[in-house]
């Protein structure tokens, strides 16, 4: 698979700093986002080809991205979403609703308006693929945790949904269980 680009939204994660690393050694070209500095250090010895800032709760750093993207003329032939938050983790009427939406956006919604807008930039001489993150929740009603669940519900429904339109897309949602990574601090941090 050498010379293969993969896109890594939000190489920053835990699961993408992992990711890039594993398939750096695999000869793929490496290409990601991040939206805090905090985390850059843990790329180093990891040859990142490209990296563009993007905050994903933020639509006009989204727009910046893809169009600093396009400017490349490089195609992708792999995407990986990681961005995610467990919050707000609390009841749903206990809840600040603008909190509890930004979830649902950054748990799916911009993660779908990245891949609308980065699609036309995709290697079209073989099918592309898309790979995102749904945790636990999926199958039963965690307390909590409403708007983390429902968005992952929604990658799951949008993946069929896209893997129907579209053969030159393959598209599917991993579900890691339980990684220690820095989301789940978030649900420590909020204690009982």
């Amino acid at each position: 698979m050498k010379n293969n680009t993969i896109l890594f939204i939000s190489i920053t994660s835990d699961i993408g700093i992992a990711l890039a690393n594993k398939y750096t050694k695999e000869g793929y070209n490496i290409v990601g986002t991040y939206r805090s500095e905090k985390n850059l250090d843990k790329l180093i010895g990891i040859p990142v080809d490209h990296l563009f800032f993007c905050d994903i709760t933020d639509k006009q750093s989204i727009s910046k991205f893809i169009e600093d993207y396009s400017k490349l003329d490089l195609k992708w032939d792999i995407i990986i979403s990681c961005p995610a938050t467990l919050e707000p983790i609390r009841p749903f009427f206990d809840c600040n609703f603008d909190d509890w939406e930004e979830s649902l956006h950054i748990n799916a919604i911009e993660q779908f308006r990245i891949l609308h807008g980065l699609y036309p930039h995709r290697n079209q001489s073989s099918p592309s693929t898309v790979i995102l993150f749904a945790g636990s929740g999926t199958n039963n009603a965690p307390i909590n945790f409403s708007a983390y669940t429902l968005s992952k519900i929604m990658l799951i429904k949008m993946c069929e949904l896209l893997d129907t339109e579209n053969p030159n897309l393959k598209i599917t949602v991993v579900g890691p269980g339980w990684v220690k990574t820095k989301i789940h601090d978030e649900t420590i941090d909020a204690g009982e």
